[in-house]
């Protein structure tokens, strides 16, 4: 029997795809994912930053230009 994932780990598996290779804005993964932003944002990036899955470009803070990457 297959296992089927939900929309949520679907999203999240695209997003650690977009990130794999480099550091990206909000702006591009949206862009990317056809999604808005505050979506992204609070209920994927804040939380897989929060899990360890994403890296930020300046983790000391908040910053405009904050970008993500995929942990390693």
């Amino acid at each position: 029997m297959a296992k089927f994932r939900t929309p949520q780990e679907a999203r999240r598996s695209e997003i650690l795809k977009i990130c794999s290779t480099r550091f990206c804005s909000l702006g591009e993964i949206c862009e990317i994912l056809e999604a808005n932003k505050n979506t992204i944002r609070s209920r994927y990036l804040y939380p897989m930053t929060k899990e360890g899955l994403l890296d930020r470009e300046y983790p000391d803070g908040t910053k405009n230009a904050q970008r993500y990457k995929a942990a390693r």
